[in-house]
């Protein structure tokens, strides 16, 4: 059997497998709010304007003009959008994805929220995702 009818015959197998996978939202742990909401993030003893555009009980996905590090402790704040509740947070940076020129995109950090700054904030976060 010739190299190249070999290969096809084993893309087309692959083509067929299906691999046994739970949507994301089923393997995530806590529920998340897509919604895009405002913030302030400080980091270095610097004051930056955010955006948050996926937030969940133990983290947010953050986009800004000025990123800090990976590993880099951070301090966010924001508003919920119906209720107008303050929460504030500290975190650290886990994931980093830099700007991107030819897509037209600020940089994006992933953050784990390590504590919160008041019960309150944390159980306005909670039932505003539970909503």
């Amino acid at each position: 059997m010739s190299f190249i009818r070999r290969a096809t015959m084993e893309r087309k197998a692959i083509a067929r497998l299906k691999l046994a996978r739970k949507p994301v939202r089923e393997r995530r742990s806590s529920s998340r709010d897509r919604r895009l909401m405002e913030g302030t993030m400080k980091f270095r003893g610097k004051f930056s304007e955010i955006e948050i555009l996926d937030v969940s009980s133990s983290g947010a996905l953050i986009s800004s003009q000025e990123l800090p590090d990976w590993q880099d402790t951070v301090a966010i704040t924001f508003c919920l959008p119906e209720s107008g509740e303050t929460v504030m947070v500290t975190g650290r940076v886990c994931r980093f994805v830099p700007a991107s020129r030819f897509q037209r995109r600020q940089g994006r950090i992933a953050v784990r929220f390590t504590r919160f700054f008041s019960r309150q904030g944390q159980q306005a976060l909670s039932r505003h995702l539970a909503a």
